[in-house]
């Protein structure tokens, strides 16, 4: 019998190969770029923050600051993200959604929410909300790990 982790990376494995990788699940954002979970992780914490820098971009998604760096181009030469420097400090740079980037950031997060809606749907009520407790608990207590 599989251990509990097991059970849990092959249940996670499947529900992500499901919503991530095939292109039908991609139906709005696929106008914007092709996926990319680092590239999808960007524009949506772009969507959701003010005040984004390359550093706290790397920190936020746990990769080196050079991996930020090439990120970052190769979303401004697509048109989804600016770089703006800050008016007090030439040396310190901004990084804001451009209109089409905040389209395609508005494209994942509906695509995101129609992948939690199917996810929910599988459960009654009374599973939804002890699935949702436990994953809140979950995600508070790696959050603090952190």
């Amino acid at each position: 019998m599989s251990s509990d982790a097991e059970r849990l990376l092959m249940s996670i494995s499947a529900v992500m190969r499901s919503f991530r990788i095939k292109p039908e699940a991609q139906t709005r954002s696929a106008k914007f770029l092709k996926y990319n979970p680092t590239d999808f992780q960007t524009l949506r914490l772009l969507a959701d923050e003010a005040h984004v820098t390359p550093s706290i971009l790397a920190d936020r998604l746990r990769i080196p600051r050079a991996t930020a760096t090439s990120l970052t181009d190769r979303l401004e030469k697509k048109g989804l993200l600016h770089r703006r420097h800050s008016a007090d400090d030439r040396r310190s740079i901004t990084l804001t959604l451009t209109p089409r980037g905040k389209k395609a950031a508005a494209a994942i997060a509906e695509e995101d929410m129609d992948n939690c809606r199917l996810m929910l749907d599988a459960l009654d009520a009374s599973q939804r909300q002890s699935f949702l407790k436990n994953l809140e608990k979950i995600a508070q207590r790696v959050s603090q790990e952190d």
